[in-house]
């Protein structure tokens, strides 16, 4: 049977679909009309499958803090501590050209591929490999680039995309 509703703890919603975003943190559920981020017992909308064009996940390693198994256990507690746990980067795009960037910790692209995409399939929203960047205006004109370009920036300084990573996307945001 399909799972018409998967949810992932330990999710931060990073923002992209409006100005005054702010990062949420919560349980990530994707259901059959939507993403929906649940915290303290609310539900917040992110957004309708019939608003998404398309979704990319990708995994990165991200390096774990050692200081509790430090402070715990001395410098052989910061040795034993696993080094680095496995995230999921999502990137939903909206038919207006805007995109949602979420992260899922503790989940690898793998998995998270396997459990959403039936559901996905469902709702007519592919997973795709890279999401044009070329949009329509949705604040008009150029101001589109500068703000994508400003998302890129706060994903690359809160270390969910490397340097090359950035440049890469924003070599493709200054050809469109």
């Amino acid at each position: 049977m399909i799972s018409r509703y998967c949810k992932y703890d330990h999710s931060t919603y990073l923002g992209g679909l409006s100005e005054d975003d702010d990062q949420l943190n919560g349980a990530l559920v994707f259901d059959q009309r939507g993403i929906t981020l649940q915290r303290l017992g609310r539900d917040t909308e992110i957004l309708q499958w019939r608003e998404c064009t398309g979704l990319t996940v990708e995994s990165q390693q991200v390096a774990k803090r050692k200081i509790a198994a430090t402070l715990a256990f001395g410098a052989l507690g910061a040795l034993a501590a696993k080094g680095s746990k496995d995230q999921s980067v999502v990137t939903v795009r909206r038919s207006d050209g805007a995109f949602a960037y979420f992260v899922i910790d503790k989940m690898s692209a793998f998995k998270l591929k396997a459990e959403i995409e039936p559901l996905l399939r469902i709702v007519g929203v592919p997973i795709v490999r890279d999401l044009p960047l070329e949009s329509k205006p949705a604040r008009g004109g150029g101001n589109d680039v500068i703000s994508e370009i400003e998302r890129l920036v706060t994903l690359r300084e809160s270390g969910y995309i490397d340097d090359d990573e950035f440049r890469s996307l924003k070599e493709r945001l200054l050809e469109s």
